[in-house]
């Protein structure tokens, strides 16, 4: 029988062997709208699916994961019709021991607005990159980017300069907040939205672009191999006027048998 106790009189020596199987349990995994997002199943930290999830063996860990579409975020799970608003946006089962029916609920995102200007736009033109929640990129502006652009809490932006020949960054303004800088990418890195970033719902970055100086850079590699350089990703020539504000990189090429040892840089 099936029974978990067996009795019997002892009347002789006797060897008793059990034997055991693990019951068989099934999963069904979704979220409350298809549009708002998914969900992902993991047994013991395989991905599985469909007809796999139908019978899964008692004692697997299962884990649960929830991605949220971009304008919405996880908000709860409700596991067999009862809400967890404990865990985050995976859940994990230690051991499975019934049958699961599991929704992972989401919520709309709060919307922020983000402006990049170049001042005087003659002078160069604000680019940006956009990252979802979970640090994709969803959006870039290869050209120009638009008056304004919709985040939704958690995403963030990062604001770059494409400055126009003779013309360099002096100074960035992030609402009120100035920093002197002649990087071409927001010194501050990216800007997360949400309500320390933009108190008033709104994320406005400003780059001063001024007319740049000439500077004379030269290079060489002492010995035992040779040194190339490039300004703002285009090569130049040892003592060779280039524009203030420009990205420099040098790259040595070590004869055979050699390699770098250090090096000097002198302004």
């Amino acid at each position: 029988g099936q029974s978990d106790s067996y009795t019997f009189p002892l009347t002789a020596d006797s060897v008793l062997s059990l034997e055991t199987q693990r019951n068989r349990y099934s999963i069904t995994a979704a979220a409350d709208d298809d549009s708002h997002g998914s969900v992902s199943v993991l047994v013991d930290g395989q991905p599985a699916q469909g007809d796999a999830l139908s019978a899964v063996e008692g004692g697997s860990v299962i884990t649960f994961i929830a991605k949220a579409e971009r304008g919405y975020h996880f908000d709860r799970w409700t596991v067999n019709e009862t809400d967890d608003t404990e865990s985050g946006d995976t859940l994990t089962v230690g051991a499975l021991g019934q049958n699961m029916a599991v929704t992972a609920n989401f919520a709309a995102s709060k919307e922020y607005t983000a402006s990049g200007i170049v001042s005087h736009d003659s002078r160069g033109t604000m680019l940006y990159t956009l990252y979802d929640i979970y640090g994709n990129v969803v959006d870039e502006a290869e050209s120009e980017m638009p008056d304004t652009l919709t985040l939704y809490e958690g995403e963030s932006i990062l604001f770059k300069v494409k400055a126009n020949p003779g013309y360099m960054v002096e100074q960035w303004d992030c609402n009120g907040s100035a920093t002197v800088s002649t990087a071409k990418t927001y010194p501050g890195g990216k800007i997360t939205a949400d309500s320390a970033a933009a108190p008033n719902d709104t994320i406005t970055v400003k780059a001063y672009l001024v007319a740049s100086s000439l500077y004379e850079v030269g290079y060489a590699a002492l010995d035992n191999g040779t040194l190339s350089a490039k300004a703002d990703g285009e090569p130049f020539d040892s003592m060779t006027l280039v524009s203030g504000g420009s990205d420099l990189t040098f790259t040595a090429v070590p004869n055979s048998s050699y390699m770098v040892d250090y090096w000097t840089v002198t302004q």
